[in-house]
């Protein structure tokens, strides 16, 4: 859709003729929420109702973000080479499945399997980190590309920054009081998954405003 030169690149530009793109980087930028959950609510929840050393899991969640160091530059390498969306599903798919074991390992107070789980989550979630920026840009236009990302994000982050609060009201106490937790956050992660589903691969593409239509017609 065509746009004066008045408006073009503007906040009325992006969400009147970009708006697809905008609710789709919102709910693929629900995967900052497995950051959140372990870095922040996992320390709160195992020391609060299973007794864990807040060192011990302050320890481990650090751990498990220094390792996914090394390997970023081989996700971005693989991302160019098999596109930005698959990356950005198999991190997401991964979590999923993984989070339910997580909290299953807090509740039996395993150390080695928390350790193996953290060092699995390490690995691969550091993979949808890094095509999070390339994929969000690739979405927008070239006019709108910094305005797109940086909008798009900052809405969907005001949902991940809820998340701890969220979680802490309908966390319940005993044995799988966690359910909740994990139903609310496989929810926003799904619909991460469905959002990355429902936009076209940039990767290999040049960016123009063609694409762009192609995108907001998906």
């Amino acid at each position: 859709e065509k746009t004066s030169g008045k408006n073009k690149g503007s906040l009325g530009d992006l969400f009147k003729n970009h708006w697809r793109q905008v609710i789709r980087v919102m709910a693929m930028g629900q995967f900052a929420i497995t950051g959140v959950l372990l870095t922040n609510y996992m320390l709160n929840y195992g020391t609060t109702y299973w007794g864990w050393e807040r060192s011990t899991l302050l320890t481990l969640a650090t751990v498990s973000m220094v390792i996914g160091v090394p390997v970023q530059p081989l996700w971005a390498a693989l991302s160019d080479k098999i596109g930005r969306r698959p990356v950005y599903l198999i991190s997401m798919f991964s979590l999923v499945a993984l989070f339910p074991v997580i909290f299953w390992a807090i509740q039996i107070k395993s150390v080695p399997l928390l350790v193996i789980l953290l060092f699995i989550i390490g690995l691969v979630s550091t993979g949808g980190n890094v095509v999070q920026a390339p994929m969000y840009s690739e979405m927008f236009p070239t006019r709108l590309r910094m305005t797109g990302y940086a909008v798009s994000t900052q809405l969907g982050n005001i949902i991940v920054g809820f998340t701890p609060m969220i979680a802490a009201i309908i966390v319940r106490p005993g044995s799988f009081g966690w359910w909740p937790v994990l139903t609310f956050t496989t929810i926003m992660m799904g619909l991460g998954i469905l959002a990355c589903l429902s936009t076209p691969e940039t990767m290999g593409k040049v960016i123009t405003d063609d694409l762009e239509q192609e995108v907001a017609g998906a």
